[in-house]
């Protein structure tokens, strides 16, 4: 049988270790849900669309500001039907005429 100094030490060990244990263990995770916003499109019902021709030559393709619709426009193919609450924005830039 060991003396109350050895039992004394083994319980010191024993309890540094397990402190030493969770020190190094990572805190827990914590998950929180980042809500996503709700595609424009969905949002704000169609009022309809405009044809718009393009005014250049070179190659263009616009993403929509207010829907995200794709719209591609060339020489080749210079007109095309867009979203009207797209087409407003477009027109100011002077690229388009409304046809």
């Amino acid at each position: 049988m060991g003396c109350c100094g050895e039992k004394r030490a083994a319980l010191t060990r024993g309890s540094s270790h397990a402190t030493a244990e969770r020190a190094a263990a990572p805190p827990p995770r914590v998950e929180t849900a980042v809500p996503t916003a709700a595609p424009v499109q969905a949002a704000l019902p169609s009022i309809g669309e405009i044809w718009l021709v393009y005014t250049s030559s070179a190659p263009l393709q616009v993403i929509g500001a207010v829907t995200g619709r794709s719209y591609e426009f060339s020489a080749v193919r210079s007109g095309a039907l867009v979203d009207a609450r797209d087409a407003a924005v477009l027109l100011r830039g002077g690229l388009f005429r409304p046809s």
